[in-house]
C-alpha cells in the first residue's frame, strides 16, 4: 500500500540547495567589499614594520579560533556518558519529537568552551578590560548557569523569568542598549526599556524554538555568520565571540543532528538568546555597533514571530503564557506533513535566505538597503501567514480541533 503524500508539499532539498547556493554567494559578495577596509590586528593578523605578517601570532590565534570546536566535539561524549550515568535526560512527553530519553546537558560544553576560549584570546591580546568584555561574560555566565540548574533541576518558570529579568536589568545597566534604529536617534527613555525588552524576549524565543534536532544550534550559527562578518569593519571583539561561537555549536551539531544523541537544553538555548541579543553591542561606542537594531531584529524573526505567535495563542485561549503547547512553528510544519528532517532543512533555509537579505543590503546605499530590509520583513510575515492557513487546513482535514494538532 502506497503512503499518502501532501501535493503542496516542496522538494525541500532541492530548494534548501539553491538556498545554499545564494546564500554562499551573499556571503562572499559581502566579504570582497569590506575585506579591504579590515583592521590590522582582526583576528591576530598584525602587520610587522617591515610589512609581512608575524605568522607565529597568526598561528597561535587561528589555533585559538579551532579549539572551541576540538573541545566541544572532545568533550561530549563525556557528558552523554554521564548523563546516562546519572539519568540526566530529556523525558518524552506529549509535545516531543523523540520517543526516547535523551541528554540534555550540551550547553555545558559548547557554551563553556566558547567563554573560557573566548576569554584566553582576550587575555593573550590584552583586551581582556576594553569596551564591555568582562561583563558580557560575567551576564553570559549568570543565564548560562542557571540555565543549567534548570537543566538539572527544572526550575519553576515564574522563577526563570525573574532571573532573566535581572540579567536584562543589569544589561542595560552596564550599556548594552540600542541607541538607533533605521538611522533615528532613540531617547534614553525608549532606548534602555526597548533593549530590556529585546533582551528578555530573545532569551525566550531561542528557548522555546528549541524543538528540533539541530534547529537552535543551527538558527545561532546562521545568525552569527552574517554578524562577525559586517563586525570587521568596526573592531574584532564581536567578531572573535561569534567566531569562537561557531566554532563550538560545529562541534555541538555534529552529536544534536537528527537523530540527537544530547540536546543543548536551556543551558544552551537561554545562552544562545542572550549573546544573539548582547553581542552586537559588545562594540558599542557613541557611533557604531556591529549591526543595526532592523538589522538584528530581522535575522532574529524567526524565534521572534513563533513567540509573538504562541504569546498570543495563549492569551486567546485564556491559557498563561508560561503555559506549554504544541502549535510552536516547528510543530506546525510536521502538522501539514513535513518529517522533522525536512522541517529542519526548511527552517535552516528561510534563515539563510535572510541572512542573504541582510549581507546585500549591508553592502549597498542606504536607501536601497532599507527596500532590502522591508521585503526581508513582508517576506517573513508571508511565511507565517502561509504556514498559519495550511496549518488550519490540515487540522480541518484531519478533523482536530485547531489548536490541539499532533505530529503525523
Amino acid at each position: 500500500m502506497k503512503k499518502k503524500t501532501n501535493n503542496y508539499i516542496l522538494p525541500v532539498h532541492l530548494i534548501f540547495l539553491v538556498l545554499t547556493f545564494f546564500y554562499i554567494y551573499a556571503i562572499f559578495a559581502k566579504i570582497n567589499t569590506i575585506f579591504t577596509n579590515i583592521p590590522n590586528k582582526s583576528l591576530g593578523f598584525y602587520k610587522s614594520r617591515g610589512g609581512g605578517e608575524n605568522f607565529r601570532e597568526v598561528f597561535m590565534y587561528w589555533s585559538l579560533l579551532v579549539l572551541p570546536f576540538i573541545l566541544t566535539i572532545s568533550l561530549t561524549p563525556l557528558v552523554i556518558k554521564e548523563c546516562k550515568k546519572y539519568s540526566i535526560y530529556d523525558i518524552p512527553n506529549k509535545r516531543s519529537q523523540h520517543t526516547t530519553p535523551i541528554p540534555r546537558l550540551g550547553g555545558l560544553v559548547f557554551v563553556s568552551a566558547a567563554i573560557l576560549t573566548s576569554l584566553l584570546y582576550f587575555f593573550l591580546k590584552r583586551q581582556i578590560n576594553e569596551n564591555r568584555i568582562i561583563e558580557f561574560f560575567a551576564l553570559t555566565s549568570v543565564i548560562f548557569i542557571f540555565g543549567v540548574l534548570d537543566d538539572f533541576l527544572n526550575l519553576k518558570a515564574m522563577l526563570k523569568f525573574v532571573i532573566q529579568i535581572a540579567v536584562g536589568l543589569a544589561a542595560v545597566f552596564f550599556g548594552f542598549k540600542w541607541t538607533t534604529f533605521a538611522g533615528i536617534a532613540l531617547p534614553a527613555y525608549i532606548s534602555g526599556p526597548l533593549s530590556f525588552f529585546i533582551i528578555i524576549t530573545l532569551i525566550n524565543a531561542y528557548n522555546l524554538i528549541d524543538g528540533i534536532d539541530g534547529l537552535c544550534g543551527g538558527l545561532c550559527l546562521l545568525y552569527l555568520i552574517p554578524v562577525s562578518i559586517f563586525s570587521f569593519k568596526i573592531d574584532n571583539i564581536t567578531s572573535i565571540v561569534c567566531l569562537m561561537f561557531i566554532s563550538s555549536i560545529l562541534g555541538f551539531l555534529v552529536y544534536n543532528k537528527p537523530k540527537a544523541s544530547i540536546f543543548m537544553g536551556d543551558g544552551g538555548s537561554q545562552t544562545i538568546g542572550f549573546i544573539t541579543a548582547t553581542l552586537p553591542l559588545l562594540n558599542f561606542n557613541s557611533e557604531s555597533c556591529s549591526i543595526p537594531l532592523e538589522i538584528e531584529l530581522l535575522l532574529c524573526s524567526l524565534p521572534i514571530f513563533d513567540l509573538i505567535a504562541a504569546i498570543w495563542r495563549r492569551l486567546r485561549d485564556h491559557k498563561g503564557i508560561f503555559s506549554a503547547d504544541k502549535m510552536h512553528l516547528h510543530h506546525k510544519l510536521q502538522n501539514i506533513g513535513l518529517t522533522p528532517k525536512k522541517s529542519l532543512l526548511l527552517l535552516l533555509g528561510i534563515q539563510a535566505i535572510l541572512d542573504s537579505v541582510v549581507l546585500i543590503s549591508l553592502s549597498l546605499k542606504s536607501g536601497f538597503s532599507y527596500i532590502f530590509i522591508i521585503t526581508g520583513y513582508i517576506f517573513m510575515i508571508a511565511f507565517f501567514t502561509v504556514v498559519h492557513i495550511m496549518n488550519r487546513k490540515a487540522c480541518k482535514n484531519k478533523h482536530i480541533p485547531y489548536g490541539k494538532s499532533v505530529n503525523p
